[in-house]
């Protein structure tokens, strides 16, 4: 069934754009609708203000303008609102869709549920599903335990779904195996901030038993850690180990990723972290923390890890059990890369126009993709994760 949908977000996301227009793609009459266009840091990250394909682009900085659009959307319109918090001024839309007795979506990250913070964010969202509940006809609960949380705040289990940020497909995958001159390549990719935990991973490779050839860490972003990290590398004595690259152009990445044997997110939290998914989707394993929300593409991937954020020798230990595979062999890489395609665009846009389908008519829903596909088999098929398989 073909549909009227209408995506509100706080800026123009290459992600949401894909979706969006993979959406387009199938039929529906969609419309994304965005305060801003580009952030200045997200440039510097190599971000470009990514194609709709056939969607139609509204871009609405001010509340009068979301409010008045709200006020003249027609009815049968399925509404995706970002969040309830951190949206700019979305509330004024979403507002007077209520007034209209119209019901919206939310989609949602898993979010920092740390300390005084992650306590007053679960007394805010307790308080907003409560003051929503009748408008909210379903949460796209974004990471691995994000649909928990949101039922754990008073949202109604049947109106919750596991959602992803679903990626435009990458070009297929570089078809040689991974090393070069036999030293095996690990990859970060993302900003140089606090919050990412690239010292942890600095931290995790010093660890690294000093009688076996040091892996190559090639880190792709900048920011304002950068030199502080490179200081500290130094400290570490990883000078020679350690690539810094800087920021590249988007269209850049996935070729750097499919020439890594292992990509690494170590952040402290992360509601996502789509590089996750763009690693696995050019045939690359993954090691991220527990803190991210794309650990459930790396336990549904079965290879890779999940450790602690902010355990820089459960890292290194990980590092260590995935580097005893050696450079990831060109047939895995293409079988993985094709399993990964469970996180584009397209069948993202299957995945949702399914959902937008029971849940009209109060049906079970579908298995999330990455969750019906089964991954390819690495050695024992087994994730090293420190706490026991995740296979199991």
């Amino acid at each position: 069934m073909n549909r009227e949908i209408w995506i509100w977000q706080n800026i123009l996301s290459p992600h949401m754009a894909a979706l969006a227009a993979a959406l387009a793609a199938r039929g529906h009459k969609v419309t994304y609708i965005a305060q801003q266009l580009s952030r200045a840091e997200r440039t510097e990250l190599g971000w470009t203000v990514p194609s709709l394909g056939e969607a139609n682009l509204v871009h609405c900085t001010g509340p009068q303008e979301l409010e008045k659009l709200a006020r003249n959307a027609p009815p049968g319109v399925e509404h995706i609102f970002q969040g309830f918090r951190g949206n700019g001024h979305l509330s004024f839309a979403y507002k007077m869709l209520s007034r209209r007795n119209m019901p919206f979506w939310i989609f949602l990250e898993e979010l920092d549920d740390r300390g005084v913070k992650g306590f007053a964010r679960r007394a805010y969202y307790r308080y907003m599903f409560t003051r929503w509940r009748l408008y909210v006809c379903g949460v796209l609960a974004v990471g691995d335990g994000s649909g928990d949380w949101v039922a754990a705040r008073g949202m109604p289990q049947n109106r919750t779904y596991p959602f992803a940020y679903f990626l435009q497909d990458a070009n297929p995958p570089h078809t040689g195996d991974s090393a070069t001159n036999g030293t095996l390549r690990i990859l970060f990719v993302g900003q140089l901030i606090e919050r990412k935990g690239i010292d942890i991973l600095l931290t995790a490779l010093s660890h690294l038993n000093a009688d076996n050839d040091r892996p190559q860490l090639d880190v792709v972003g900048s920011g304002p850690d950068e030199y502080n990290l490179k200081d500290l590398a130094v400290r570490l004595g990883l000078e020679g180990s350690v690539h810094w690259l800087g920021g590249r152009q988007m269209d850049e990445i996935p070729k750097i990723m499919a020439k890594a044997d292992l990509l690494v997110l170590p952040s402290r939290y992360d509601g996502w972290g789509a590089v996750v998914t763009e690693a696995l989707m050019t045939g690359t394993p993954v090691i991220a923390t527990d803190r991210c929300g794309a650990v459930a593409a790396v336990k549904a991937s079965r290879c890779g890890a999940v450790v602690p954020a902010g355990d820089p020798l459960a890292l290194c230990n990980a590092i260590s059990a995935e580097l005893t595979h050696g450079p990831v062999p060109a047939e895995f890489r293409l079988r993985l890369a094709e399993w990964a395609r469970c996180f584009s665009a397209e069948n993202g846009a299957e995945y949702l126009s399914e959902l937008f389908d029971v849940a009209s008519v109060g049906k079970s829903p579908p298995p999330p993709p990455w969750v019906s596909s089964a991954p390819p088999t690495r050695i024992s098929g087994q994730l090293n994760d420190i706490a026991g398989s995740v296979g199991e």
